[in-house]
């Protein structure tokens, strides 16, 4: 048995969960503080106080995405999605790499902190050029998703993958809060559809923060 320790808001956390339903392994969920999902890692007291952080039943302690994905990917729990051969194990990891680092530092960390969270971590005014920025940034991931999938039924290739699991997760952070403009590519929508339409994702669809309600095509399967 597994325990996360996760929140509703950390993509992370959100990628975890999705890739362990989708292997069906049992996990038991246990939910952070908010102010612990965008805390440096550098400075938590303890590693078991990173968020996400995986606790086995035999006392290993796996913490953030890629140390988690890795420990899970050496037991042979995440099987074909994490790739079947060499090309497709490096488009993969190429993509993880891309959401996990840029996405969540010039995009998804800046919207949220800026326009959504900031009352409730006790920041200060939103800054309105940063906030811009995120969404140009935004706008670019989208025409790069829809560039991808006018050639591939899935991110990195025609197999779906933690590519596909890691993208969708930190999307779905900011389009809680109706930030994605996805008016901007039509094959990015459509591809996020099929995704938020499969089993597994329904748990992260139903995730709700106090005093912070979804916008109401956050659940909607036909967004």
């Amino acid at each position: 048995m597994f325990e996360l320790y996760h929140h509703p808001f950390s993509p992370a956390s959100r990628t975890i969960r999705l890739a362990t339903a989708e292997r069906e392994e049992e996990i038991h969920l246990r939910e952070a503080d908010l102010r612990d999902v965008f805390a440096s890692p550098i400075t938590q007291t303890a590693v078991s106080n990173m968020v996400p952080s995986l606790h086995n039943d035999d006392g290993t302690l796996a913490s953030g995405l890629w140390g988690i994905t890795e420990y899970l990917n050496d037991l042979g729990h995440l099987g074909d999605l994490m790739g079947n051969d060499l090309v497709s194990k490096c488009e993969i990891r190429r993509l993880i790499h891309c959401f996990s680092s840029d996405f969540y530092h010039h995009v998804l960390t800046p919207l949220l902190v800026e326009r959504s969270l900031g009352r409730l971590l006790g920041r200060g005014a939103p800054d309105s050029r940063l906030i811009r920025k995120s969404f140009t940034h935004l706008t670019n991931y989208l025409h790069a998703l829809g560039h991808l999938l006018g050639q591939r039924r899935y991110l990195a290739g025609d197999s779906f993958s933690m590519a596909d699991i890691a993208a969708s997760s930190y999307l779905s952070v900011i389009d809680y809060f109706g930030d994605v403009p996805w008016e901007k590519s039509q094959d990015a929508r459509d591809w996020y559809a099929r995704i938020k339409s499969r089993p597994t994702f329904r748990p992260l669809l139903q995730d709700r923060v106090e005093k912070l309600p979804c916008v109401p095509h956050y659940p909607d399967l036909e967004f």
